[in-house]
């Protein structure tokens, strides 16, 4: 599956990316962008023209980071979910179900199935992408708002704070990518970290968490790691036009 993604998307032109209606400059602060990456930018440049490039100088984080942060919530999830099926073969059950659960929540909206996103999320041990997926649809702002992430809408049904979906959605990818060239994951049965759980309205997180934690790559694992995200990035790309 992975093989024929990469082949279908080699060579494609970048399509304008539509759904991120946000300027770059608003943007920029919730890329956790590196002082490098910062520099980049040039006052007037698209998210398109940014992100692509990020994309050249091999910025995997702040470029994945950008589609999260910029594309509508549901969208983000979507891509997430998506990127994890990549990689499905290798996710262990847990990590099956919480996608399956994100799976139904893109499908149905509903506070039942964001919440029983969040259930399925605090059942991973917080390491895989369909968990982390799981959490960015727990963590969405309901639709019916029409918000973005990164908005000052009040919090969705699990009462978090805006950003923290795309920020979750953000993680999978790279999660995702990260599982490429990997074993499968091992059996999960207890959860080693404590997620906040969709079903808590009244939770109050002060701010979008930088989850999960991408460990410092060297000039050579970045190059290589980058080379594993391309295929997720064109898959985000399509979704950010509006081609899939």
């Amino acid at each position: 599956m992975f093989g024929s993604l990469l082949k279908s998307l080699a060579g494609q032109p970048q399509a304008p990316l539509t759904k991120i209606t946000t300027p770059t400059a608003e943007l920029l602060p919730r890329l956790n962008a590196s002082p490098e990456a910062q520099a980049l930018y040039q006052p007037g440049q698209s998210p398109s023209e940014y992100l692509q490039v990020l994309e050249k100088n091999q910025k995997p984080m702040e470029s994945v980071n950008l589609l999260a942060h910029g594309m509508p919530e549901k969208d983000s999830v979507k891509w997430a979910a998506e990127s994890s099926k990549l990689v499905g073969d290798k996710l262990n059950p847990a990590e099956q179900k919480a996608l399956a659960a994100a799976d139904k929540w893109l499908a149905d909206p509903t506070p039942a199935n964001q919440a029983a996103a969040g259930e399925a999320a605090a059942a991973t041990n917080g390491t895989g992408p369909g968990g982390w997926t799981a959490q960015a649809a727990a963590w969405a702002q309901p639709a019916a708002q029409g918000a973005q992430a990164g908005s000052t809408a009040a919090g969705g049904g699990s009462g978090a704070a805006a950003g923290m979906a795309a920020a979750a959605a953000a993680g999978a990818v790279m999660l995702a990518a990260g599982l490429v060239d990997k074993p499968a994951m091992p059996d999960t049965p207890r959860p080693t970290v404590e997620i906040p759980k969709a079903k808590l309205p009244k939770l109050e997180i002060p701010k979008a968490p930088a989850a999960p934690e991408v460990p410092k790559m060297k000039p050579a694992e970045v190059a290589a790691f980058s080379k594993k995200l391309k295929p997720f990035m064109d898959l985000g790309k399509k979704i950010a036009s509006g081609q899939a």
